[in-house]
């Protein structure tokens, strides 16, 4: 008999859907909105942008700005008080070039290692022409108003400030263009910004090597016209793979049938690749070693890992630099807690070998450093040892997926 999973609907997809709609002229639906620590982030966010939600019941309702709202010259004041983002890159990412279009001084803080993630896309940005931006430990000052124009950025780091951006210049009063001087990673993140700016009515364009649009060349930038609306809509959020991954992957190693309701195979996510990956792992009990490039999908990462140590042969995945800088360092932390498990992995600047199958200690503990895909990882690979395996700090997962242990147990039944 198969197990049916439920997930919480995407946390990415709803917190853009939340921004658009605060951008919005008029009143938009949410249906199925993520209940979760990052998305309620961006809630009270959008609130203090000047945004009113009703999150009482389903669907979300929002009534927008129609636009940024006009809060007149820079007083060097803080109107909003401090924006908390929790520890969501994402909320801070996306709605800091909103925030300080308003032409007000603003401040944003958060918590675990939020203000100490990079944003150097944004201080290129910030500084200089009567602008400012300023990040230490605790907060990040920004305050200055963008023009339209063209921005340069590279395609490897975050794709959170391509999005970023992308909210901000449809408002704009003339064209813009976004260029990245390196391939875009991450594409699929922001094939989901412009998924949600279509909803809204606002259109921008790839730009691809070779003269001509249906050339298919590699995706140099974006353009963006200027002076455009935000429109009211009514969507339906589906459910999310990056928290269905650590449940198909724990039913795949125990070799029990399983299904998530909600999830979409033809979505735009980047973590449904964990499906095509997951086969390549092969049968249950027969894992062999697999190479991957998770450049897109770095959130996999962790649990890649752990399921890499119950493969025979050697794993390689390539495009992990980046997991080094997200809410802990993914590949230190995971490499440090795997070889207590008794593991084998290793690392270089930009990929992470692991050599497998290992029998997992169990009687033992494991930190989950704090970091909700960590402990998910963990948690998974846990169900292979034959004694018990504690995972410290499990209330990091209500960060994305507070109801996953309930989900997971389904899987002892």
């Amino acid at each position: 008999m198969s197990v049916v999973f439920e997930v919480p609907s995407s946390k990415s997809i709803s917190q853009r859907a939340l921004i658009a709609a605060a951008l919005a002229d008029g009143s938009s639906e949410i249906y199925g909105l993520s209940r979760c620590d990052d998305t309620q982030a961006v809630i009270e966010a959008v609130r203090q942008l000047g945004a009113w939600v009703d999150d009482s019941g389903d669907p979300v309702l929002v009534r927008g700005t129609s636009g940024i709202p006009a809060l007149g010259e820079n007083t060097g004041t803080l109107p909003f008080g401090p924006i908390d983002c929790g520890e969501s890159a994402a909320a801070l990412r996306l709605l800091l070039p909103l925030f300080a279009q308003t032409g007000r001084r603003c401040l944003f803080t958060g918590k675990g290692r939020l203000m100490r993630r990079p944003n150097d896309v944004y201080e290129d940005i910030y500084n200089g022409d009567g602008r400012s931006f300023r990040q230490d430990s605790a907060y990040i000052a920004v305050e200055g108003r963008l023009g339209p124009g063209k921005y340069t950025l590279r395609g490897d780091i975050s794709s959170q400030f391509v999005s970023g951006l992308l909210f901000l210049l449809p408002l704009l009063d003339g064209d813009s263009e976004i260029v990245l001087s390196t391939p875009l990673q991450s594409a699929p993140y922001v094939e989901l910004t412009l998924k949600t700016l279509e909803l809204t009515g606002v259109k921008t364009e790839f730009i691809r090597e070779g003269s001509a649009p249906e050339s298919g060349g590699r995706i140099t930038g974006i353009h963006v016209p200027g002076k455009q609306r935000y429109t009211p809509f009514r969507t339906t959020v589906e459910a999310d793979w990056s928290s269905a991954a650590p449940l198909l992957a724990a039913a795949k190693l125990l070799g029990k049938d399983a299904q998530v309701k909600g999830l979409d195979n033809r979505s735009l996510q980047a973590d449904r690749a964990i499906a095509k990956l997951l086969d390549g792992f092969g049968e249950p009990g027969h894992f062999k070693a697999i190479e991957a490039d998770i450049s897109d999908c770095p959130d996999l990462g962790p649990l890649l890992f752990a399921l890499a140590t119950q493969a025979e042969g050697t794993s390689v995945f390539r495009g992990t630099g980046r997991l080094r800088f997200k809410e802990s360092d993914r590949v230190a932390n995971m490499e440090r807690e795997l070889k207590n498990l008794g593991c084998v992995i290793g690392s270089d600047e930009d990929s992470v070998t692991v050599t497998g199958p290992t029998a997992v200690k169990g009687g033992v503990s494991a930190s989950g450093c704090g970091d909700h895909r960590i402990v998910m990882a963990l948690a998974v690979l846990a169900l292979t040892a034959k004694e018990p395996v504690t995972v410290e700090g499990a209330d990091a997962v209500s960060k994305s997926f507070p109801g996953f242990f309930t989900q997971l147990g389904k899987l002892r039944n």
